[in-house]
């Protein structure tokens, strides 16, 4: 059962992220060539809940999730998304971030 810190933890994410698109949308229509950030916190926390689904095993998961959080560091964010499109028949984090 998660604790009420998990749950508004998680409340809060969607939150966000829901802004987030709105805001997305928004500028689009006004900047549609605009290069968007993702900071890094965000873009490992993602990685982290794309690679909890599809990758039970907990050793399989954590060396999976270890090679491409070192490429998203190193800047390699093509070799992180090829990685990432596999599993978005698994993963619903997976699908939704080919686009975040």
């Amino acid at each position: 059962m998660r604790s009420k810190t998990q749950k508004m933890g998680e409340l809060q994410r969607q939150a966000d992220q829901a802004l987030v698109k709105e805001m997305q949308d928004e500028k689009s229509l006004h900047t549609p060539n605009a290069i968007q950030i993702v900071d890094w916190y965000h873009a490992a926390d993602r990685l982290k809940r794309i690679a909890e689904e599809p990758f039970l095993n907990l050793e399989e998961r954590q060396t999976r999730l270890k090679q491409v959080t070192e490429d998203l560091w190193q800047g390699r964010v093509e070799l992180v998304i090829e990685a990432c499109r596999p599993l978005t028949k698994k993963s619903k984090w997976a699908k939704q971030s080919l686009t975040y």
